[in-house]
């Protein structure tokens, strides 16, 4: 039995995003994303040449179980190095492994909401190598160069289950959409919300 839960898809949302250097040294109760989806190859989100003999690499690292109690990731972004993150968007600046700057050219940031109240819910993140199309299921945040950063995102379960009219749910979460449509057109955020799926 224990064999068959660890083989069933993990739903859970995501509490905490960390950028690292070194793959190795993911924080305790992290999973680092070293590998692209599509092609298993180096998920490297630098991708610069070695400087001086030593090789500079980032990394998105996750987790589901540490981070600030009772607040998940509700949404991703992946915006241009100088760019200010949208409202309500935290920032990764610096590696968790090493504290260096965290990325160049492009940079990611996200929204916490509180468990309870989240319209959605980041469960997965992949990086993808050459396909530009999003898996089933997935959406596309950005880019960082040739690489694209993908995510998940589900209806939250916690709102349903504290006592929220669903279809109000729905409303709130299509209005949301339709914001970040037009971010998008002005090109301030690449992503958008999966709305159908409970």
């Amino acid at each position: 039995m224990h064999q068959v839960y660890k083989t069933l898809p993990d739903d859970r949302p995501i509490m905490s995003i960390h950028v690292i250097e070194d793959p190795d040294k993911c924080p305790t109760g992290f999973v680092v994303v070293s590998r692209t989806h599509d092609q298993d190859s180096d998920a490297d989100l630098w991708r610069e040449g070695s400087f001086f003999g030593k090789k500079c690499t980032r990394y998105i690292c996750l987790s589901k179980t540490e981070g600030i109690t009772d607040y998940i990731i509700e949404s991703v972004a992946i915006i241009n190095e100088k760019e200010v993150p949208p409202d309500g968007y935290a920032l990764i600046t610096r590696t968790a492994d090493t504290d260096q700057r965290a990325w160049r050219k492009r940079q990611l940031c996200y929204r916490l909401a509180r468990r309870n109240q989240a319209a959605s819910a980041v469960t997965d993140i992949i990086v993808m190598g050459r396909l530009k199309k999003a898996p089933n299921g997935f959406s596309l945040a950005g880019y960082f160069l040739h690489l694209y950063v993908i995510f998940v995102a589900q209806l939250s379960r916690a709102c349903s289950m504290h006592g929220k009219n669903v279809q109000n749910l729905y409303w709130k979460t299509s209005k949301r959409k339709r914001l970040h449509q037009n971010l998008c057109v002005d090109g301030r955020i690449i992503f958008k919300w999966i709305v159908d799926r409970l």
